[in-house]
C-alpha cells in the first residue's frame, strides 16, 4: 500500500506540474489528487477488513486443530 501510495503521489505531482504548465484550473488538477487519495483510503480499509477476517478464520482453524490434538 505504501509503495502504491507513493507512486500515486508521484503521478499526481507530475499531473499537477503538467496542468500548471498548461495553466489548467486548480480545481481540475486537485480533483485528481483527491480522488487518488480517497481511492487509496478505500482500498486500505478493504484490506484492513480482509486482514481482520483472515485472522478470525485462522483463530477458528487453530481452535479446531487444538481440539483434535487433545
Amino acid at each position: 500500500m505504501q509503495y502504491q501510495e507513493g507512486r500515486s503521489n508521484d503521478e499526481w505531482e507530475q499531473a499537477f506540474d503538467e496542468a500548471s504548465a498548461r495553466k489548467a484550473t486548480g480545481r481540475i488538477s486537485n480533483a485528481g489528487g483527491y480522488e487518488t487519495e480517497i481511492d487509496l483510503k478505500t482500498k486500505k480499509r478493504r484490506l484492513e477488513a480482509r486482514i481482520i477476517e483472515l485472522k478470525q478464520e485462522i483463530e477458528a482453524i487453530e481452535k479446531v486443530l487444538e481440539s483434535k490434538l487433545r
